[in-house]
């Protein structure tokens, strides 16, 4: 890899990409990942944007990502604590200490989104619990922009309260739900405009996917926030871990 090479390269990561042949379902799951609209700059994680550049934690994921061994241990490593957030952590702690982080969209890999909806809804869901926790355990800017889909989800919850509960004038109440309804025209125009470049069925399906995923991702922040515990997946590991050291056995010429 011509990046190892680099001497101006502490990280770098490509995005990870839905395989051609994979079911109408999973690439429409796809679609939303890599939709402005529903992750923001971590498209770029999920689809191949612009050119070579340096980045953020916000487009790198870990399942395509290198780093120097001597920076990883440098800063400790993951914190487990965050699971599944470790890397981003760990990305802009390294970052923020002057690290140089780089993106490359032709570097990429392909690997099949979750089958079902289940799967898919929970996994977004885990993503707002585990920013959560790595706001609380390491507070910075960068997660900033994560909080709306959880500002969203308690606009919602509260317009549902004075909606039937509330006393509200008839004439009031329609202004009350002006921002859902953008964000629902604005997903179906999404969902719409994916037509033009992928196939009809799961073009058509990631619209209303979009607003679903800012509700599963919003809760789960929410309840990573107000929760005093940290991921349930991370309680359960052991502690130990054998580390397996792969040496390359090429000789240079």
């Amino acid at each position: 890899c011509a990046w190892i090479q680099r001497e101006d390269v502490d990280v770098i990561g490509g995005p990870n990409l839905c395989p051609s042949d994979a079911p109408w379902l999973q690439r429409a799951f796809s679609l939303v990942m890599s939709s402005r609209l529903a992750f923001g700059p971590s498209r770029a994680r999920y689809l191949r944007v612009g050119a070579e550049r340096l980045s953020s934690e916000k487009e790198l994921i870990l399942c395509h990502l290198l780093m120097r061994r001597t920076l990883f241990l440098e800063h400790e490593g993951f914190d487990e604590r965050l699971y599944p957030n470790e890397e981003n952590a760990l990305l802009e702690k390294i970052s923020s200490h002057g690290g140089r982080l780089w993106y490359d969209p032709q570097c990429s890999v392909e690997r099949y989104p979750r089958r079902y909806l289940p799967g898919f809804m929970k996994m977004i869901f885990r993503y707002g619990r585990g920013r959560a926790q790595q706001f609380k355990h390491h507070p910075g800017k960068g997660s900033l922009l994560n909080m709306l889909p959880g500002l969203f989800s308690l606009y919602l919850w509260l317009s549902l309260f004075l909606t039937l509960w509330g006393n509200l004038h008839a004439n009031h109440l329609w202004m009350l739900w002006i921002p859902a309804a953008g964000v629902a025209v604005a997903s179906l125009l999404e969902g719409l405009l994916h037509v033009r470049q992928h196939p009809l069925l799961p073009a058509l399906i990631s619209g209303p996917l979009i607003p679903l995923c800012h509700l599963a991702y919003g809760h789960g922040f929410l309840l990573g926030m107000l929760g005093h515990r940290d991921a349930p997946e991370a309680r359960n590991r052991c502690k130990h871990v054998d580390l397996e050291v792969i040496t390359s056995t090429h000789k240079k010429p």
